[in-house]
């Protein structure tokens, strides 16, 4: 629990070059932000990885598909890191990788640019023009790519990177119908836009997690 007294520095500061809010009075925000801060502002590295599936490059920029678990120990433990860094960044939730999903991995040079995780999905339901809900009373069963998170970094966004991503995993689940076929968990403001963007449907569908 935390009071707020009116001390000078209560309250949550949004960090301007990682975009981490934190508490500057709370020791374990701190140190959870300096954590953050310098993997934010280092990256995360990614080496090449002995079967790595790179589905697409171009000069410096690679993109890595991966069908969890992978073989190694090594890319499975740097892709707990992808994740784990992408759930900070958005704010979201630990997320669990099970057997079935896919990561989709963005590198530019050594260091990771962005991330998706998407899981398989046999429902989904209409989402409002704006996002706000969603339609229970007309469920869309067939199999659908479920995005459960896509993050770029900041550096790298306008550039088809998420884009790109979200291609990817589809393709590396098999579903059919395209774009159609891609779902979305409970989209934010920004993900909402990206999901109105990408399927070029005024009715995004979207799932429960």
């Amino acid at each position: 629990m935390r009071l707020d007294l009116g001390q000078r520095g209560q309250g949550a500061h949004e960090c301007r070059e990682c975009g981490m809010s934190y508490v500057a009075t709370d020791e374990m925000d701190r140190k959870l932000h300096d954590r953050h801060h310098a993997q934010a502002v280092r990256g995360i590295e990614y080496p090449s990885y002995k079967n790595d599936r790179v589905v697409w490059s171009h000069f410096d920029a690679r993109l890595v598909v991966t069908t969890w678990p992978p073989s190694s120990s090594a890319l499975a433990t740097k892709l707990r890191a992808i994740v784990a860094h992408t759930d900070r960044v958005l704010g979201a939730v630990d997320h669990l990788l099970e057997p079935g999903h896919v990561v989709s991995v963005y590198v530019r040079g050594k260091v990771v640019a962005g991330a998706c995780i998407a899981e398989p999905r046999s429902v989904a339901f209409p989402a409002t023009a704006d996002g706000t809900a969603y339609d229970r009373a007309r469920p869309v069963e067939a199999a659908f790519a479920g995005i459960a998170r896509v993050w770029v970094d900041a550096k790298s966004r306008r550039q088809w990177v998420a884009t790109r991503l979200l291609d990817a995993v589809a393709e590396a689940m098999g579903t059919e119908g395209g774009r159609a076929r891609v779902a979305f968990s409970a989209p934010t403001t920004a993900g909402w836009a990206l999901a109105r963007r990408y399927t070029g449907d005024e009715e995004v569908l979207v799932y429960d997690d």
